[in-house]
C-alpha cells in the first residue's frame, strides 16, 4: 500500500524516498479496512500509462485544446489590468459569505452586469459553477420530490441531487420522449439538463424541455456553463433562443468563458428569495473576492462588446469537425466548441492523449465517473484564437495516431456512451 500511496503522491522532481520519509507515518497508520476499500481504485489509477491528469504548467510550446478559456480572456490585457488595479486599492473587505452584505463595489457592479447580460431577475454569486449546482438543487427541493436528471448532466448536479431531500431519477441523454414517461409514472418534479454538454458537445433541445415542464407541472434548472459567453451575445443558449424567461433556474460557471474564478444561480426574483435563504454553498462560504469580480466585469464587458469571439470560437469549432469527418474520425453529437472522441477501453484513451502530448498538442482525457466505466473519451476544447495550422495539425495528428493504434473507424460513437 505504501508504494502506491508513493507512486501516486510522488510530485515532478522529488525522489520516491523523500516521499517516503514524509508518507512513511501516515501510510502505516492507515486502517486495513480503509486500505481494502482504496485498492481498486489505486489500482485502476497505477494501472494508467501515462497518468493523463498531470498536464504541463507551461504550455508554451502546445497547441492548448484542454482548456476551458473558450474565448481567451483569462489572460486578456484588460482584464489582468483590473485584477491589478482592484488588488492595489486599499479596503477592508470583510470575507465573510455575500448572504451577510458587505460585498464590495466591484462584486456588486458585477452582478447588476452579469443580471443585464443573462436578462435574469436576480443572480446570486457563488464560489464556483460546482457550488451553484450543488447549493440550488439542494436549497429548492422538497422531500422525495423527483429530480429527473439528464444522463450526462454535469456530476455537480448529481451531486446536488445526493445532499438534496429529493429522489433522484435518470434521464436518457436528451431525450425528451424518456422524460415525458418517466413524469407519468413519478409525477412533478424538477428536471434538470445542460444547455451544452461537457462531455460530447450535445445541445439541448431546450424548447422541448420547456413545453415538457410547463404540461407536467415541472420546475427547470439549466446548466449553461458552457453555453454562456458562445450563445446569445454572451447570454447563454437561453438568451439565445428568448426562453430565458420560461427557465426557472439557469447556473454559470465563470472560468470557461471569462477566464475565472466563480459561478452564479440566477432566476427570477421571487424563486431566487428561497435561493438566498437557504443555499447553503452560499451561506457557509466566503464571497467573491473584490480582485475576481473587477476581472469578471472587464472580461464580460469585452464579451458583450466583441461578440466576434465566440463567432470564430464556433467556427474554428466547426472546421475541426469537418476536418475529422473527413478523416473518418467519429465526432458524435458535438453541435459546440467542444468536440470528442470515444474509446472502448480508458488506457486507449491514455494511450491516444500521450501520443497526442508527444507532437505538442494538449487534450482533456474523461474517465469513470465522467464516463461510464470501461469507457472514455478525449475532449478537444477549441477555442476563439486557434489557427487554421493548428487545426489542421490536431487533425492530422489525431488521425495519424488512431492509426498507429489500429483504431481509425474503430472508436466509439459518442452517443453509445449511454448504454
Amino acid at each position: 500500500m505504501e508504494e502506491l500511496l508513493v507512486k501516486n503522491l510522488e510530485p515532478a522532481g522529488e525522489s520516491v524516498e523523500n516521499i517516503k520519509s514524509t508518507t512513511h507515518c501516515h501510510a502505516s497508520i492507515i486502517p486495513a479496512w480503509y486500505e481494502k476499500h482504496m485498492q481498486p481504485m489505486m489500482d485502476f489509477a497505477r494501472k494508467l500509462n501515462p497518468n493523463p491528469f498531470n498536464q504541463p504548467s507551461d504550455i508554451s510550446d502546445y497547441i492548448s485544446l484542454h482548456q476551458n478559456d473558450y474565448l481567451r480572456l483569462g489572460n486578456h490585457p484588460e482584464v489582468v489590468e483590473a485584477r491589478k488595479n482592484a488588488n492595489e486599492k486599499v479596503r477592508n473587505e470583510a470575507f465573510l459569505s455575500s448572504i451577510f452584505g458587505n460585498n464590495s463595489d466591484e462584486c456588486e457592479q458585477f452582478r447588476q452586469n452579469i443580471k443585464k447580460c443573462l436578462n435574469a431577475g436576480d443572480v446570486l454569486l457563488t464560489t464556483s459553477g460546482w457550488a451553484a449546482n450543488v447549493g440550488l438543487l439542494e436549497a429548492i427541493t422538497p422531500l422525495f420530490t423527483p429530480i429527473y436528471l439528464d444522463k450526462h448532466a454535469h456530476p455537480s448536479l448529481f451531486d446536488g441531487a445526493k445532499l438534496s431531500l429529493g429522489k433522484r431519477i435518470v434521464v436518457n441523454h436528451n431525450d425528451t420522449d424518456d422524460l415525458i414517461e418517466r413524469v407519468k409514472v413519478n409525477g412533478p418534479g424538477i428536471v434538470v439538463i445542460d444547455a451544452v454538454y461537457s462531455t460530447d458537445g450535445a445541445i439541448c433541445e431546450l424548447e422541448q424541455y420547456l413545453e415538457i415542464c410547463e404540461e407536467f407541472d415541472c420546475v427547470l434548472i439549466l446548466d449553461e456553463a458552457h453555453s454562456f459567453g458562445i450563445f446569445g451575445n454572451g447570454g447563454g443558449l437561453a438568451v439565445e433562443r428568448s426562453l430565458e424567461n420560461r427557465v426557472h433556474f439557469r447556473t454559470v460557471s465563470l472560468n470557461k468563458a471569462l477566464g475565472g474564478h466563480g459561478g452564479l444561480i440566477a432566476g427570477n426574483n421571487e424563486m431566487m428569495k428561497l435561493v438566498k435563504a437557504s443555499c447553503r454553498s452560499v451561506i457557509f462560504s466566503s464571497a467573491t473576492s473584490s480582485v475576481s469580480a473587477a476581472g469578471h466585469n472587464a472580461a464580460l464587458d469585452i464579451l458583450v462588446k466583441d461578440n466576434q469571439r465566440a463567432e470564430r470560437c464556433l467556427n474554428n469549432a466547426s472546421i475541426m469537425r469537418e476536418k475529422f469527418a473527413s478523416a473518418n474520425i467519429d465526432t458524435g453529437n458535438s453541435q459546440c466548441q467542444i468536440i470528442s472522441i470515444a474509446f472502448k477501453n480508458e488506457q486507449d484513451s491514455c494511450t491516444f492523449y500521450q501520443k497526442m502530448r508527444s507532437k505538442n498538442i494538449l487534450t482533456s482525457v474523461f474517465l469513470y465517473p465522467a464516463t461510464p466505466k470501461g469507457t472514455a473519451l478525449v475532449r478537444f476544447s477549441v477555442h476563439s484564437e486557434l489557427k487554421i495550422e493548428e487545426i489542421n495539425k490536431t487533425v492530422e495528428s489525431a488521425a495519424e495516431t488512431l492509426s498507429e493504434m489500429d483504431l481509425l473507424n474503430k472508436t466509439v460513437v459518442s452517443n453509445q456512451l449511454n448504454s
